[in-house]
């Protein structure tokens, strides 16, 4: 059985359609101002031959400087920014060459996880983006090699040197790239292996994105290419966010995101104003929900939250309910219900990413179906936590409503609590040179209206908000969202001081 993959995707097309684009790049130097004044930069076009030659001639290229004939699927590291043509470049010749990448986004910077992630990897070399700070994988014994930019590949060499043929033929269950997770609730990423036959599936997934009428789209990529979701070129939410953001006072930017076919968005689910206000003003949005491990697993329609399974010939997904009255049931008093993968479906991650004796995965993503099919995305399972009374208390729905109600007063905001007598919040200023008094007060206003329609259990005392300083509250790079058990540690003895203070009261009393 033969596989599709990102290069066979690339020669089929580079043989059919030759002169076919593939980017348009953009050329800042080439600059111009346009009738309005705004600087538009020069763009300059790659077709899917010259694409393939690129990469091929750098395939060539790093077989000989890592000393392979054939890459015999050995790993080699790629920490890169995944921004640029050539980064894009070097992740499709290293797969050309027979190696098996091993992505790693350059914003993430913990050395010593890096160090793990490539050790547990067995990468046989390290290729780096030219600002990575590499000293500490050269300490730790690694060949280590700086990206190589394409205008330098000038040995007249390469041109006879031969490449592994077979891009399709390899077993399904290959390995062919190796990704990580955001680490946003694990607390450091982890290694996600996927198959040839899992990218092979999910190509025929991107066949069910929406297309326009002749054929030509033009996908506006905002991401980085060390992340899944690029190759089905979707945005991740956290970038949406702050344009759509921006949009709400930018006729113009707004005008721009309403002429667009289609804006497909995966990650972290985008905010509950900025998706309003995107459905009111006729922004043409497309929620898609998967993982890294996964691929995406359910899409939206245009303007519409409600999420419906993909349906592809060897996919199958279920839902499971969550155990527990209190727990299973949402506000509109439905079941909540957590997607899951059975070890059956051929999307099904790696062994190593699904649970123990059955093997099916479970995707932690919680819903409530609101039609027979449809499905409303609620939270996810971490995102309900356990209070000292055994209640539990849905923080994204306390978070939700003091964003959407104190949106004037702070940039972003965590509650916590987990095995407290009550949740605490914790919330970063919009601005810098504020009164932390005067602005825990305002808030701790808003928080009593918020509270009437509340359970007792997720009240929020107007004493337990704790003011911290902008950019203080631990956050993932790759999703930009709130890692909530770093925050509870993080602040643990600000916390424990709110409780201790009660308790100390009650007692005097």
């Amino acid at each position: 059985m033969t596989y599709d993959s990102h290069l066979s995707f690339i020669k089929t097309i580079a043989a059919q359609s030759p002169n076919q684009l593939l980017f348009k790049l953009p050329i800042l130097e080439s600059s111009e101002p346009n009738s309005e004044g705004h600087t538009i930069p020069g763009r300059k076009n790659i077709t899917y031959s010259q694409f393939l030659s690129d990469v091929e001639r750098l395939a060539k290229y790093w077989l000989k400087v890592l000393g392979y004939s054939d890459g015999h699927n050995s790993t080699v590291g790629l920490w890169m920014a995944g921004m640029t043509y050539t980064d894009v470049v070097h992740l499709f010749s290293l797969m050309m060459a027979g190696f098996v990448p091993h992505i790693l986004d350059l914003n993430f910077q913990v050395t010593d996880i890096v160090v793990d992630l490539f050790t547990e990897s067995q990468a046989s070399a390290i290729i780096c983006d030219p600002t990575a700070p590499t000293n500490v994988l050269i300490q730790s014994s690694f060949k280590v090699y700086t990206i190589m930019a394409l205008d330098k590949l000038v040995d007249k060499a390469l041109d006879s040197t031969p490449l592994p043929t077979t891009i399709q033929e390899q077993a399904g269950d290959d390995i062919i790239i190796l990704y990580h997770t955001s680490g946003s609730t694990s607390e450091r990423p982890k290694i996600v292996k996927h198959t040839r036959q899992w990218i092979d599936i999910n190509a025929k997934k991107s066949d069910t994105m929406p297309t326009v009428p002749d054929g030509k789209e033009v996908a506006l990529r905002l991401s980085t290419f060390s992340h899944t979701s690029q190759f089905l070129f979707a945005q991740t939410s956290s970038i949406l966010n702050q344009i759509l953001r921006a949009a709400t006072t930018n006729p113009e930017l707004e005008l721009t995101l309403k002429s667009l076919k289609f804006i497909v968005h995966t990650g972290t689910s985008i905010g509950e104003e900025e998706s309003k206000w995107a459905i009111k003003h006729g922004i043409p949005l497309r929620d898609l929900l998967g993982s890294t491990e996964t691929g995406f697993l359910m899409s939206s329609l245009t303007n519409n939250t409600i999420l419906y399974p993909l349906q592809l010939p060897g996919t199958e997904y279920e839902f499971w309910p969550v155990d527990g009255t209190r727990v299973g049931l949402t506000r509109s008093g439905l079941y909540k219900l957590e997607l899951v993968v059975p070890r059956v479906s051929v999307d099904c991650p790696q062994p190593s990413s699904c649970e123990p004796g059955g093997g099916h995965y479970r995707t932690k993503d919680l819903f409530e179906e609101v039609h027979p099919g449809a499905y409303q995305y609620l939270c996810r399972v971490d995102d309900m936590i356990k209070m000292e009374n055994a209640s539990i208390c849905d923080t994204r729905y306390i978070e939700n409503q003091v964003s959407n109600t104190c949106k004037d007063l702070i940039s972003r905001c965590v509650v916590v609590g987990s095995n407290r007598p009550s949740p605490v919040l914790l919330v970063e200023p919009l601005l810098d040179d504020i009164d932390k008094t005067k602005l825990k007060e305002e808030i701790g206003e808003k928080v009593q209206l918020i509270n009437k329609n509340s359970y007792s259990h997720e009240r929020i005392d107007p004493s337990h908000i704790l003011i911290v300083q902008r950019g203080g509250l631990p956050w993932t790079l790759t999703k930009n969202n709130i890692r909530r058990s770093a925050a509870e540690d993080v602040f643990k003895e600000d916390i424990d001081r709110f409780f201790s203070l009660k308790t100390s009261i009650g007692l005097k009393k």
